[in-house]
């Protein structure tokens, strides 16, 4: 994965215009508060995600928005994002999970928007056959696919930041 100078501005953006981004790019409307929570996650291991935001709202369940910004055609970002996932619900295991990558890249994305694994086992002996599978989704924000004047429209400050 190449690094470029663009990762941290965009975080401290994210974390700056947190309001904006969680109601008006990504709809969180009732959003009564929007905590900015530690992007550090560890089982065994350990991930850095980018941004990790903890939404309440009135008269709904909390949700964890997980937010990743990309500048370059990542492959392995499904499979990235699957781990985050899976470190997030292992966090905060009665929170709701939304991902997305804001894809700032010069050319359309081409990387996949879901992460999928599935096996099918049969045991003869036993006339058994069970599948075990995963499958995780994000959605993928196309930055470069917006026209000057839908951001300008939009007033939002986060957007405004990427002309």
């Amino acid at each position: 994965m190449t690094k470029n100078n663009y990762d941290s501005p965009d975080k401290v953006l994210l974390k700056k215009f947190k309001d904006e981004v969680v109601r008006d790019i990504f709809g969180f409307k009732n959003a009564k508060e929007v905590e900015v929570i530690d992007s550090n996650l560890q089982v065994l291991g350990e991930l850095r995600a980018d941004t990790v935001f903890l939404i309440k709202s009135v008269g709904s369940k909390e949700v964890i928005l997980h937010v990743e910004v990309q500048t370059s055609d990542d492959e392995d970002m499904p499979k990235r994002m699957h781990d985050y996932r899976y470190f997030l619900k292992y966090n905060y295991p009665d929170k709701e999970i939304c991902q997305a990558v804001i894809y700032l890249g010069s050319k359309e994305p081409k990387m996949k928007d879901i992460y999928e694994e599935k096996r099918i086992v049969y045991i003869p002996s036993l006339n058994i056959k069970f599948e075990s599978s995963t499958a995780t989704k994000f959605g993928i924000i196309d930055i470069g696919a917006r026209t000057i004047k839908e951001i300008l429209q939009s007033r939002n400050h986060f957007l405004l930041h990427f002309l």
